[in-house]
């Protein structure tokens, strides 16, 4: 019984250093050779979005341009025109990397933004500022395409003019909007 709990022991321990991508603080594979192709530094794409606000789920299209830097970083621009209201916001995007490898398969972020929303309320014009915090993930479809699926959610907070909805007999507002975002990009 001792040789058979020693055994499956050994068996343990050999399977889990299988997975192993070092040993004692030594590489045993290279993780330069692993990755064969480098980081993509700008990627640009487009897609749709679901946003849901005031009880009420809205969509529309997007774009984006990102500036991949340093591995885990990228600046970017984004853009959101709403289907269903006079919406549309532009703004600054700093996206934080956190796990996995785009080249391996996937990549993992976090997102913080600055935008402006346009509001076009009862013939005025408003442009309201709007911070944003969210996660998301880049997923690389195949192994030697250019071309990554992203899907993000997060949710904002107007800090200027409130969006509004045309009740039967009264109107609500709201400041918080939360968005879930589909897009295809290229590098």
């Amino acid at each position: 019984m001792k040789l058979v709990r020693n055994t499956l022991l050994c068996f343990l321990v050999a399977v889990s250093l299988l997975q192993a991508k070092d040993f004692m603080g030594l590489p045993i594979e290279d993780p330069v050779m692993l990755q064969t192709r480098p980081l993509p530094t700008w990627i640009m794409g487009g897609g749709g979005f679901l946003s849901y606000y005031l009880n009420s789920v809205d969509g529309g299209l997007m774009a984006s341009v990102d500036r991949r830097f340093m591995t885990h970083h990228s600046l970017g621009v984004s853009s959101h025109l709403f289907f269903g209201g006079d919406l549309w916001d532009v703004g600054l995007d700093y996206r934080f990397y956190f796990l996995g490898s785009l080249m391996s398969g996937h990549d993992d972020f976090l997102r913080l933004s600055f935008s402006g929303m346009y509001l076009n309320k009862n013939d005025e014009s408003f442009f309201s500022p709007m911070p944003s915090l969210g996660y998301g993930r880049d997923i690389l479809f195949f192994e030697n395409s250019n071309l990554v699926g992203r899907v993000e959610i997060r949710g904002a907070y107007l800090l200027g003019e409130p969006v509004e909805k045309k009740g039967a007999f009264v109107g609500r507002v709201g400041r918080f909007i939360v968005y879930l975002d589909f897009s295809i990009l290229f590098f």
